[in-house]
């Protein structure tokens, strides 16, 4: 890869109401302030303003908590209405990551993350733990994705049912307007140990992952490397422009970056089941015990 790479932001992205055509908002917004798309251009979306356009909306006020949903609230002291938004939204919940309880331990000083350390503290005691959920589609998620940021109080949105389906309509209206072939992500933010990272959910038009293993390094030695996660490096590169507060910025072209097309793209992510991801743990501490001794396993929790 040679050559300059852009990250350009599109600032005039009007809110978006359900039943918005978003190849039209965009492709407009690109003519006005970039002069138009190009072919092998990559329009990154914030997957949110998909599921304002897909009418993927929660009323929190309206929600009726069934049982299992107070049980949960009660053990969890998570907001009673997200908790049963949560079980609408998902098949099951897999962990819970008990964040307040980090913070009173000493494990995780949150005073790193803000220059509002009061405002932080309470929000988090108002949701003190995430919920961990897988949904029927096989797709990991915290809190199965529901999200009441940048909505009216009391609104929530869940993320598209289909976001690869998502990502390939909108690229192909997008070719219908402008004539233009391009790629297309839909980027979704995920927390990660000590930070947030913005996640590709959808892909169209992009091979998600480099395919360059046993490829020569500079020494004509095969490399061990070389399957770079593409669509992932490039929605983290647009999560810079994006922000997590009130930016206002949905939208972000990569121009520049040569990439390889794929006409229908399922994303590596998508074929690991949680029984996958089971077993392959089982089998690294298989392997670690036969290995080494079982003074590696106290070793290797020491290490968390």
């Amino acid at each position: 890869m040679k050559g300059k790479v852009e990250l350009i932001p599109l600032e005039t992205i009007p809110e978006v109401n359900p039943g918005n055509d978003l190849a039209k908002i965009i492709s407009g917004s690109a003519q006005k302030e970039i002069g138009g798309l190009k072919d092998k251009d990559i329009v990154v979306i914030a997957s949110k303003i998909i599921s304002k356009a897909e009418n993927c909306l929660i009323n929190l006020e309206a929600m009726k908590p069934s049982r299992k949903a107070l049980e949960i609230a009660k053990k969890t002291s998570k907001p009673l209405a997200l908790v049963q938004a949560i079980l609408d939204h998902s098949e099951k919940i897999i962990a819970v990551i008990p964040f307040y309880e980090f913070i009173k331990e000493g494990l995780v000083d949150y005073k790193k993350f803000t220059a509002k350390p009061d405002v932080s503290l309470k929000l988090i005691k108002n949701d003190p733990c995430f919920l961990i959920t897988i949904d029927k589609e096989g797709r990991i998620y915290r809190d199965a994705g529901i999200d009441s940021s940048n909505h009216p109080r009391g609104v929530a949105s869940f993320p598209p049912a289909h976001p690869h389906k998502s990502a390939r309509e909108i690229g192909e209206k997008i070719k219908d307007i402008t004539g233009k072939n391009v790629a297309v992500i839909v980027a979704d933010t995920e927390i990660l140990p000590f930070g947030t990272v913005d996640m590709p959910r959808g892909i169209s038009g992009i091979k998600p992952q480099a395919q360059r293993l046993a490829e020569n390094d500079r020494y004509g030695k095969p490399k061990y490397g070389g399957v770079d996660l593409i669509a992932c490096e490039l929605t983290a590169a647009a999560s810079l422009l994006f922000g997590q507060t009130d930016e206002g910025i949905p939208v972000v072209i990569i121009r520049g970056f040569e990439y390889p097309e794929a006409d229908e793209v399922e994303h590596v992510a998508d074929n690991l089941n949680f029984s996958i991801i089971t077993k392959i743990v089982k089998e690294i501490f298989e392997y670690s015990l036969s290995a080494c001794d079982m003074r590696y396993l106290d070793e290797f929790f020491d290490i968390f």
